[in-house]
């Protein structure tokens, strides 16, 4: 028997380390280890400084090194670290969904909590299909998703997801799932031009239930704002046209709002922004500014009164060892009392103009295809393809401005506490590289 020889690696080294890096290539990984953030800056290993342009994630809303988070975690850490949550409650977890309520009420009046945005999105398309299983109606299972939208990393979320480079390895996915066309002009799938298109993308929810039969559709999932997919506003009146498609026929409409919630386009939710009422809404990166991992299903009335009855069974079979974690709890909390004493929603509101006024002066260049963005979100797309945006990313980080490429995108998504002058140094290195 030929003995084998461990591998011995410096912590951090990427391909022959022990840590295994998510969405990264390991042969072509560059070692960057992040040992500190403060602010909007992030540091690494060797000393470099980094304007965030990403919010880690799409989800440090607050910035770096909130001191209050840190120590309300430490709080409840010591007072309680956890409690089971099947048939308990915490006081952290009550305070968060009373406080939830508060901000995103009236319509949104329950909460589920889970530990990421995939787990939220797991969570809602279980929902769905056991809504019309409670109301009677049992073959309303097919789940309507769209090209380009990205829902996590679960095998519900993949299903109802576009992007076939993070679906092709791990099929078959779920049955049962439709997919709309993408509402990106630029690469319209009709050839059309928006507005003469009257809003083909939309008025595509229809023929599909026409297709399927409405009795047999139990919800729509959609991304507000398309992030992973390239970072793609929705045109006037897509949502309100898809909303409009779901009520007339009965069918339920959830937003998935891990990216957009929380502060990012202005307000608390894109639904307030858009003035578009969805029956569940999953939620998770901003609600604790990547702290500590949490999420949560929002629903309405009227479907959280869809499981309540006095059978006594389970009226959802579902959950997760660290629902409502206290811990993690009390790191939202803490989140959600700096984003509402220092009007963070509305800050990214009042800076939205100047933010995406500055970012699209990168769309001059010739090796841009299109600026495009909403609130404290913008995406660069790059004439060049995946490989250009990848390779632009890298450039940036290595002159001091961390971003993501997404596909053929470069996502801007800095923490709401960023400044003017931040936005400019970012996005003059940003011209530099695309030069």
């Amino acid at each position: 028997m030929v003995e084998e020889k461990e591998e011995v690696a410096a912590p951090g080294s990427g391909a022959a380390g022990a840590l295994w890096i998510p969405f990264t290539a390991a042969g072509t990984y560059k070692q960057r280890v992040i040992v500190e953030g403060d602010g909007c800056t992030l540091i690494d290993s060797t000393g470099r400084t980094a304007i965030d342009m990403a919010a880690g994630l799409w989800c440090v809303n607050v910035g770096w090194g909130r001191r209050e988070i840190a120590l309300a975690m430490q709080a409840q850490a010591e007072k309680l670290a956890y409690s089971s949550p099947f048939g308990f409650e915490t006081e952290p977890a009550a305070r968060l969904a009373d406080r939830l309520r508060r901000l995103l009420g009236p319509r949104l009046a329950h909460f589920f909590f889970t530990n990421s945005g995939s787990e939220s999105v797991e969570t809602a398309l279980k929902m769905a299909r056991a809504y019309w299983v409670r109301q009677g109606q049992p073959q309303r299972r097919l789940l309507i998703g769209r090209h380009l939208g990205y829902h996590g990393v679960n095998y519900g979320g993949l299903s109802v997801s576009g992007i076939a480079r993070n679906k092709l390895p791990f099929g078959p996915l779920l049955p049962e799932v439709a997919h709309l066309p993408h509402n990106h002009c630029l690469r319209c799938p009709y050839d059309l031009t928006y507005p003469s298109c009257g809003l083909a993308c939309g008025l595509a929810l229809e023929e599909v239930i026409d297709t399927y039969g409405a009795e047999s559709v139990a919800a729509v999932i959609i991304e507000p704002v398309t992030g992973a997919g390239g970072v793609i506003p929705p045109p006037a009146g897509y949502l309100e046209m898809v909303a409009e498609t779901c009520r007339r026929h009965g069918v339920l409409l959830i937003f998935d709002e891990v990216i957009t919630g929380f502060g990012r386009l202005g307000d608390w939710l894109a639904a307030h922004r858009f003035q578009v009422e969805p029956d569940l809404v999953c939620l998770a990166k901003g609600l604790s500014s990547g702290y500590a991992p949490i999420g949560a299903v929002a629903t309405t009335e009227a479907v959280r009164r869809a499981f309540v009855d006095d059978s006594g069974d389970v009226e959802l079979p579902h959950g997760y060892t660290y629902s409502g974690h206290p811990v993690c709890c009390a790191a939202a909390l803490a989140n959600l009392d700096i984003m509402e004493g220092e009007g963070l929603p509305a800050r990214a509101a009042s800076l939205e103009a100047r933010f995406q006024s500055s970012v699209g002066t990168l769309s001059d260049l010739a090796s841009v295809a299109e600026v495009r963005g909403i609130g404290l979100v913008a995406g660069v797309e790059m004439a060049g393809g995946a490989e250009q945006a990848k390779a632009a990313a890298w450039a940036a980080w290595e002159h001091g401005v961390m971003l993501r490429s997404v596909g053929s995108t470069l996502a801007i998504s800095p923490p709401l506490i960023v400044t003017e002058d931040e936005i400019d140094r970012a996005v003059g290195v940003l011209h530099d590289v695309l030069l």
